[in-house]
């Protein structure tokens, strides 16, 4: 007896169902920073465009609300394991150990940093201000290192610090050259909070630099301002 085969073919097995690794959850790093006014957004940003051009490099450039200093980070955490508003009175301690005066920063240098943990297929060149005296900033890294480790936080800070503000992403590495100073007065410290790989950062709160201590400021604003270099608390 002949069988009929069917138009829709052989039945199909039937097999278990896929499994899908669950999705973690992205992290959320808060950290200490620097952020230029948006009155020095334009000279960075013109020079941006002239050396992208002029070097013939192509990447990502970072948004002008996004143009910051990394001074020094605080904690890396999951989305899931609450907001920023937890973290801020650690924050709070960490900024009231430190004093310092107003002071004037100056880049004077444009090069490539890249990112050697990476193979050079994946390899990522950072284009970033930078400048050869930056004795403000080295002082105020320090003053947040030892305030960090006051609070049993010091294995967080990187060493050593490389005072740098990152323009763009760039797909090859170019020769550092010297540029027209790009100068302003640092004012205050921030605290951002920046979701992993989203593009969203939040700038939590504000600490003004003042030699008799820095008074907390809320700030509730997302991402889509010399003299003696002051002490950290128990410094002579």
């Amino acid at each position: 007896m002949e069988t009929q085969l069917s138009f829709f073919g052989s039945p199909k097995r039937r097999t278990a169902a896929t499994i899908w690794p669950r999705r973690e959850a992205p992290s959320v790093v808060t950290y200490f920073a620097i952020l230029p006014p948006d009155e020095i957004h334009v000279a960075m940003i013109q020079l941006r465009q002239e050396t992208v051009a002029r070097e013939r490099i192509f990447g990502r450039a970072v948004a002008p609300e996004r143009l910051h200093l990394s001074l020094a980070p605080l904690l890396r955490r999951r989305a899931a394991d609450g907001s920023a508003q937890a973290i801020e009175p650690l924050a709070d301690q960490i900024a009231s150990r430190v004093t310092m005066s107003a002071f004037d920063v100056v880049f004077d240098r444009i090069q490539t940093f890249n990112t050697k943990d990476r193979d050079e297929t994946q390899r990522r060149y950072y284009l970033v201000l930078d400048g050869a005296d930056l004795p403000g900033l080295m002082r105020l890294n320090d003053l947040y290192r030892r305030s960090l480790i006051r609070c049993g936080l010091g294995a967080a800070m990187p060493k050593p610090f490389n005072p740098h503000l990152t323009l763009f992403y760039a797909n090859r590495p170019i020769a550092p050259r010297a540029i027209p100073p790009i100068r302003w007065r640092v004012r205050d410290v921030a605290l951002v909070q920046s979701v992993h790989g989203s593009g969203r950062c939040e700038i939590v709160k504000r600490w003004p630099l003042t030699r008799s201590g820095p008074l907390p400021q809320r700030v509730h604003r997302s991402f889509s301002e010399g003299g003696d270099w002051g002490r950290a608390e128990g410094e002579g």
